[in-house]
């Protein structure tokens, strides 16, 4: 019995050793003859060079920047007919290391609106190649990558920005090099619950086209990542602050004239904490020539304090205000205009936006 054991180890040995020794002679034999310089069907039809991806993060969204760092694999496959081997038991397909592929060809992919990016290299290089034996060759890398991203805030802060990454041939046009996604709508992925906590991520289109440069036509894929900003924030932070300064001046146009201090500083220092708010919002966002949505609530809210604080200081210099016990006319007009101004307002803001 144990001679039998000591067969089926001996063999099993054998057996591994030979497969290995195959997978070693399929590499070797890979690179005879081959020139990386050139792509596949040099002179004939165009590669076509599919296309996958799969978010892993969103590490950063920059208002101020206009862009965004995102982390991803992503994979490209191509056929190459210079790398077909014979089929053998146990060998579909082989993965050397991400030094082999230094020996072959590869697409010059590059993205569009890139502004910095890297390769991750812990604990080694991110990256490998799978060769199959009808010459199917895959490349897949992990990458993190900081797109530039043009935003439009005319909306801000309901607004979606859709912020595209163009891919392409740097040096290829599009009877070289073909681009599509490799399946279809479900080409990229992307890990669940990956929102920012102001930010999230809405949904993914994908596109395919041909587009005209002065050096010829390439073809192009495009991912567009809509970003939907959270809106909760605002209201906590900027909204009911400043519907409070509102009240506070609605609530002046009830004090009679022995309060004029403080109705004087009730209004005053509403429209100061506005002004600041508006500031300090503004910082954070990047100059824009035309109002955004928080502006003209801001903007509303500052009318609406500083008009209480103009129907004060008017009324406070009349003669019968100064000799009557009584409520001026102008504050009972107020008092019953004011909140259904500002309530209407907030009605069709809120729908338009």
């Amino acid at each position: 019995m144990w001679i039998l054991k000591v067969l089926i180890v001996i063999i099993f040995i054998v057996s591994c050793a030979s497969a290995q020794q195959n997978v070693t002679k399929i590499i070797d034999s890979l690179t005879e003859n081959y020139d990386k310089r050139l792509r596949p069907n040099y002179g004939k039809m165009p590669v076509n060079v599919g296309v996958s991806a799969y978010i892993l993060g969103i590490h950063s969204f920059s208002e101020e920047n206009m862009d965004f760092t995102m982390d991803f694999y992503f994979r490209q496959y191509w056929n190459d007919p210079r790398l077909q081997f014979k089929k053998q038991p146990g060998i579909e397909y082989i993965t050397p290391g991400y030094e082999f592929g230094r020996t072959l060809w590869f697409p010059d992919t590059f993205f569009v609106n890139e502004k910095e990016s890297f390769l991750h290299t812990i604990t080694t290089k991110n990256e490998f190649v799978k060769i199959y034996h009808n010459g199917d060759v895959v490349k897949s890398v992990r990458l993190s990558v900081t797109f530039s991203c043009p935003m439009n805030f005319v909306r801000y802060p309901m607004d979606t920005q859709l912020c595209a990454i163009p891919i392409e041939s740097y040096a290829h046009r599009s009877n070289e090099i073909t681009y599509y996604w490799k399946d279809g709508n479900d080409s990229v992925g992307i890990v669940p619950d990956i929102d920012l906590p102001l930010i999230k991520v809405k949904n993914l289109d994908l596109k395919s086209q041909v587009i005209s440069l002065a050096h010829g036509t390439y073809s192009r894929m495009e991912l567009t990542v809509a970003f939907e900003r959270t809106v909760g924030y605002y209201i906590i932070q900027i909204y009911i602050p400043c519907t409070m300064i509102v009240i506070i001046a609605w609530i002046s146009f009830f004090l009679n004239k022995n309060a004029m201090n403080i109705r004087c500083v009730l209004c005053i220092a509403g429209l100061l904490s506005l002004i600041v708010e508006c500031q300090a919002i503004n910082t954070f966002i990047p100059k824009t020539s035309y109002s955004k949505a928080l502006d003209l609530y801001t903007g509303i809210c500052m009318t609406l304090v500083f008009i209480a604080l103009v129907e004060f200081a008017f009324i406070s210099n009349t003669e019968s205000f100064k000799n009557s016990t009584k409520a001026p006319c102008a504050d009972k007009i107020f008092r019953f205009l004011f909140p259904i101004f500002f309530i209407v307002f907030n009605i069709f803001y809120w729908i338009y936006y």
